[in-house]
């Protein structure tokens, strides 16, 4: 990859995110997917991501590829509704390549993070049925907002990183040395910050959405439809859309040992107990990835 600079945009990989309304390929989809049901859920994936749960399906048509999205049911309706979208019906989105921000560059990498918020997902185990605010680990209690045991590493690091990603794109991303630790969470010390971690894609901490955004402005974050369509959170913005999501971070609330740090709507990162700055663990907020580019001269 050529030389990046701060703020350089690039292409790499694809994700489903733009919604599909061309007939043709919604027949398709129809002919090719279906709807789950109590004989075909073996052929699609099952989602659960803290608002909503229900299932997914991919399939290609015309030399592109596609995804189907039905959700089941929601601890809350409403911002499915207020995006557009209902439960018990099938959508069709479009793989589209991610395109990635450059924050932060050298000679031989570049930190790179998504531009917009590509799905949402629950920072611990359990989506909606997640009750416990720890569980053990080699006999070792582990909290809701821990980094390096929570689902969403686990995501990142699998399903998303194998899903995102060609052989010869993942050749060119980095194992990245994570730092987890209290100084990257806003305050230290803080008794939930955890060990650091080896990923290929990751969360911003803290610290770093602190430092490489300028102002609110540039944290704000956009969510793709498919977001929306899984029940998502998209805030109203200024032109009535509902576009805006929450994002998370990787780095623990100090106080609490189920809430972990976010960006909110507006891009900020305050303070707030439960609210948007820090939010229950098993909530579904949207995920921004972060990656680390090879550069080769």
């Amino acid at each position: 990859m050529k030389k990046l600079f701060v703020n350089d945009t690039f292409e790499l990989g694809s994700y489903p995110q733009n919604i599909v309304v061309d007939t043709e390929i919604t027949s398709a989809a129809n002919r090719l997917c279906g709807t789950p049901s109590i004989l075909s859920h073996a052929l699609w994936n099952r989602y659960d991501n803290g608002e909503c749960f229900g299932y997914t399906r991919d399939f290609e048509y015309g030399g592109r590829k596609y995804r189907c999205v039905y959700t089941e049911k929601c601890s809350r309706d409403g911002f499915l509704g207020i995006n557009g979208y209902k439960k018990h019906t099938v959508y069709v989105f479009e793989y589209a390549p991610v395109v990635w921000r450059v924050v932060r560059a050298d000679a031989n990498t570049a930190l790179a993070v998504s531009e917009k918020c590509l799905d949402v997902k629950p920072f611990c185990n359990g989506g909606l049925h997640a009750r416990d605010k720890e569980r053990y680990v080699d006999g070792a209690a582990v909290h809701m907002n821990n980094y390096k045991h929570s689902a969403i590493r686990e995501w990142l690091n699998g399903e998303f990183f194998d899903t995102v990603f060609a052989a010869e794109e993942k050749a060119r991303i980095a194992t990245a040395e994570v730092n987890n630790g209290a100084e990257t969470t806003k305050r230290a010390p803080n008794p939930y910050a955890c060990e650091n971690t080896t990923d290929n894609v990751f969360l911003l901490s803290y610290a770093e959405a602190a430092t490489f955004f300028a102002d609110n402005e540039s944290r704000r974050k956009k969510a793709t439809e498919y977001l929306k369509a899984q029940g998502g959170y998209a805030y109203a913005t200024p032109d009535k859309k509902h576009n805006n999501s929450v994002w998370w971070l990787r780095s623990p609330d100090r106080n609490y040992c189920n809430c972990v740090r976010c960006v909110d709507d507006g891009g900020a990162m305050s303070d707030g107990g439960f609210s948007c700055a820090n939010e229950p663990a098993n909530s579904g907020e949207a995920v921004v990835p972060a990656i680390t580019i090879i550069i080769k001269n």
